[in-house]
């Protein structure tokens, strides 16, 4: 069954659909990934704060380190 597009709505994509969309916040991605290594299992994490206009993908970045974390977790 063919879905209509989802433009403003990424969450009606599938994990591998949105992986192949995801172009604009590659260097972000990367920062957050390695930010994110560096954090001892038991350690306290740092807070970290997403600051941006609407529409900037700042929703979409999180779903990626989302997936990128399950995937490095599987």
């Amino acid at each position: 069954m063919m879905r209509a597009p989802s433009i403003n709505n990424q969450t009606l994509l599938s994990d591998d659909d949105f992986v192949a969309q995801f172009v604009a916040r590659g260097e972000v991605l990367a920062k957050l990934n390695r930010f994110l290594r560096t954090i001892p299992e038991q350690g306290l994490a740092e807070h970290q704060v997403l600051i941006g206009p609407r529409g900037m993908g700042k929703t979409s970045l999180l779903r990626r380190v989302q997936i990128l974390i399950r995937a490095e977790l599987a």
